[in-house]
Order: structure tokens, then sequence, then C-alpha cells
């Protein structure tokens, strides 16, 4: 159980890796939901200019869906 109410750790479609992934979304201060960290990083992430692989990288994971 989560004793954060600040975070949520969901299942979200990553669309370079075509498959779901656990990631870390944090509360923002107008309400919404930011991933702030994917846990799902395979062989090819790191192989990838991706923000939670690299410095400066972009975030190749498309939420297909808002947090609930």
């Amino acid at each position: 159980m989560n004793e954060r109410p600040d975070t949520k750790y969901l299942p979200r479609r990553c669309a370079f890796l075509k498959k779901e992934v656990w990631a870390i979304l944090a509360k923002q201060p107008g309400g919404s939901w930011k991933i702030v960290n994917c846990l799902d990083k395979d062989k090819p992430c790191f192989e990838q200019e991706c923000s939670f692989t690299t410095d400066g990288g972009a975030w190749p994971f498309a939420v297909e869906a808002e947090a609930r």
C-alpha cells in the first residue's frame, strides 16, 4: 500500500517498448498527475535518450490514459 497520497504507481503503455510499464506518477499543484519515473527499464531503454536513463533525454513513453 502506498503511504504517500502525492504519488501513484500505475502501469502505462510505453510507445517505445510497445508494452505496459510500471511508472511513478506525482500529483501536481493543479491536481493533475505527471509521470516522474519509469520502473520497467529494459536494455533498449538505456540505448535511447530518455530523461530517466540519460541526461538531457526526452520522454519516449506515450501515456494513453489519464491517472485515475
